[in-house]
């Protein structure tokens, strides 16, 4: 079967009754998009900004460079290394609502070891500028696409005058993390309960007064003590709900005294 079978054969398979295929996208991506489709400048997708050739010709930062992952995904090898020439926005037909966007790229001629080559120790590549990939395969998916800078040699005469260096791009969204000395294990960032602010509230003459013990000592622990207020008289919550009861008892009672002597 080849690529231009291959539409063809999968709408009829899908929409085949012996198939018993009743998923509602499938059915619905076998017809095909819509004739009609957006075209962009520019496109951000995982964590990249790209720029088509004709629109970043007049600017000043380069982000038309796309790299592919080839079907062995490693680190250099099998690898597809281009430039975004069109952004195209596909819809289907039926809803709900779908689009997909494609890339329109042209890429470098891929034969390792020939228009590709890899440094042995610095994992360097370099792509010849001037060969192209001569099979149609131009569209990728965007979100498959990662970003690539194209590094001239100096000099315009010389062996690697039609060479340039690969430089990958790191993601806006991507942090790089060291990792721990002893393991090379990345452990995820956790809250110290031990090293919090303590809050302690202390009631003196009807006051609160908020101490926050926030220092620490050398070895690490927060010495709470020293921050503590010192209290003449330590009465229990017991006693002092007693004394609040005899309190307020007392103050209830009338004076009999001084009631008689004003009869």
């Amino acid at each position: 079967m080849t690529e231009q079978e291959f539409p063809s054969w999968f709408e009829k398979y899908v929409h085949n009754r012996a198939n018993k295929i009743s998923n509602h996208y499938l059915r619905t991506i076998a017809r095909g998009p819509l004739r009609k489709v957006r075209t962009y400048n520019g496109y951000c997708v995982n964590g990249f900004k790209f720029h088509t050739e004709s629109y970043g010709s007049y600017r000043a930062t380069d982000n038309t460079g796309v790299c592919i992952k080839g079907s062995v995904y490693n680190e250099t090898e099998s690898d597809y290394y281009g430039t975004l020439v069109e952004v195209i926005e596909l819809e289907f037909e039926a809803l709900p609502v779908k689009r997909t966007v494609l890339f329109k790229c042209e890429w470098f001629d891929p034969t390792p070891h020939v228009d590709i080559v890899v440094h042995p120790r610095y994992k360097l590549v370099d792509v010849h500028d001037k060969k192209r990939f001569n099979k149609y395969e131009p569209f990728v998916l965007a979100v498959q696409a990662s970003q690539v800078y194209y590094c001239e040699y100096p000099g315009r005469t010389g062996p690697r005058k039609d060479w340039k260096v690969v430089c990958k791009i790191k993601a806006r969204a991507q942090i790089d993390i060291p990792a721990s000395p002893s393991t090379d294990v990345i452990e995820p960032a956790f809250q110290n309960d031990e090293n919090d602010v303590i809050i302690k509230a202390v009631v003196e003459d009807e006051d609160v007064l908020l101490v926050a013990s926030s220092e620490m000592d050398k070895s690490g622990d927060v010495d709470v003590d020293e921050h503590l207020i010192d209290h003449e008289e330590e009465t229990s919550d017991e006693e002092e709900f007693e004394n609040d009861v005899t309190t307020s008892e007392e103050e209830d009672e009338p004076d009999l005294d001084d009631s008689n002597e004003n009869e």
